[in-house]
């Protein structure tokens, strides 16, 4: 029998013409090969752990990232698995039971955290579960005390220990101007190849769209976190605008997210971070879970398709 192989041309706008990441991203991919796998955080609204899994596999999702937030990591793993996805990582709670500051202050909240973290780092392997993300601290300069940074050295080395010991990796997350210097005195003190970024644009592009994280963090980032916002930061509080809307309902130039991630040599999945129920959640109320999650999807494939034509055109 003759063998044929038919092959597709799909026209590409020149650069010039590309105004944002939705109409860029109009386009058919040239192979499936240049696009990127996407996932969504389970905490996308409020429908319920079980029935917001449902809803993110009948949109089309492989990929999940799941929030701690003080719950039973195991359980919450055990149920996500029942679904079939895959969880590249997943977020432990940096407010409950303990805020995360308390790995700073000497005492027996930061005993216990630490205990804490080492025991979920010790789920993520028992699941499968590749890397942890992290927040360093929370809110520091709303804080009436100082931080000790010899505490959080002895937290950090005896997470990092734990992580190193079930080849976990831990993702620390850029977040604030005053949080990233406890981000930066982190990495100053410690090397190790299971330590490494959570680069989240949204926070990016709110709080230090000044810095470049490719110079400290080219080859180290472990996860991402992909949402939009307004790129203003309200008075009195700052993080008020952190919307965690999807890409191209806010001000964030994506073309600038598709470079950095290109920067950052980040090949990993990746992940929308983004919520009906934000401070975007006027431009959210008209649609249903399932029709948001399926708008996700859309814009989450509209990305990948751009960040792997990006990723092909830099080897």
């Amino acid at each position: 029998m003759k063998k044929t192989n038919e092959k597709t041309k799909t026209a590409v706008k020149p650069a010039s013409k590309r105004k944002s990441v939705t109409q860029r991203t109009e386009m058919k991919p040239k192979s499936t090969e240049q696009e990127r796998e996407i996932g969504i955080s389970v905490s996308f609204g409020k429908p319920g752990f079980k029935k917001s899994l449902k809803l993110i596999k009948d949109a089309g999702f492989k990929n999940i990232m799941i929030l701690e937030n003080g719950r039973n990591l195991a359980r919450l793993l055990k149920t996500a698995r029942k679904f079939e996805f895959n969880i590249p990582y997943v977020h432990l709670s940096y407010k409950k039971p303990f805020s995360v500051n308390s790995l700073w202050v000497n005492g027996s909240a930061r005993e216990k955290l630490v205990k804490n973290f080492v025991a979920r780092i010790e789920v993520c392997k028992k699941y499968g579960v590749d890397t942890a993300v992290i927040h360093c601290a929370r809110r520091v300069n709303e804080l009436d005390y100082t931080l000790d940074k010899e505490a959080g050295l002895e937290s950090i080395k005896e997470i990092l220990q734990a992580a190193e010991k079930y080849n976990v990796k831990l993702a620390f997350e850029n977040l604030n101007k005053p949080e990233n210097e406890y981000l930066n005195f982190i990495f100053a003190n410690f090397k190790s190849p299971n330590l490494g970024l959570c680069y989240d644009c949204g926070h990016h592009f709110l709080h230090s769209p000044e810095v470049d994280f490719s110079k400290q963090f080219a080859g180290r980032c472990f996860a991402v976190h992909l949402h939009d916002n307004m790129t203003v930061q309200p008075a009195p509080d700052p993080w008020r605008g952190d919307l965690h809307g999807l890409p191209g309902d806010g001000k964030i130039d994506f073309d600038k997210v598709i470079k950095n991630l290109a920067q950052l040599n980040y090949k990993g999945i990746l992940m929308l971070e983004c919520s009906k129920v934000s401070g975007l959640s006027d431009t959210y109320n008209s649609m249903s879970d399932a029709e948001f999650l399926a708008e996700a999807y859309k814009r989450g494939k509209k990305l990948a398709v751009s960040v792997g034509q990006s990723s092909k055109k830099s080897l």
